[in-house]
C-alpha cells in the first residue's frame, strides 16, 4: 500500500503527489495519533478548568460550558 504525500489541498500539489507515491511512515502515523490526544486531553482539561473558573461569573442557570479547543 502507498500512500499520497501533501501539504496544501491545490490541484498542482495533489496531482504531484499522487505522480510520486510513498511508503506510508510508521513514526509520522505515530506523531499524529499522539498529537491528537494530546489535543483531546488539553482540551478536555481546560474546557473543564474555564468553566469552572467563570462558573461565579456566568449564570449558573444557564448551565454553560466554555468550551477550549481548536476544533
Amino acid at each position: 500500500m502507498l500512500r499520497a504525500k501533501f501539504s496544501a489541498l491545490t490541484k498542482e500539489d495533489i496531482s504531484k503527489a499522487m505522480d510520486n507515491l510513498v511508503q506510508p511512515d510508521v513514526n509520522l502515523n505515530n506523531a499524529a495519533k499522539v498529537r491528537s490526544e494530546i489535543d483531546l486531553r488539553i482540551g478536555a482539561s481546560f474546557t473543564r478548568f474555564q468553566t469552572l473558573s467563570f462558573s461565579g461569573i456566568v449564570d449558573p442557570m444557564t448551565k454553560m460550558v466554555l468550551s477550549y479547543g481548536g476544533c
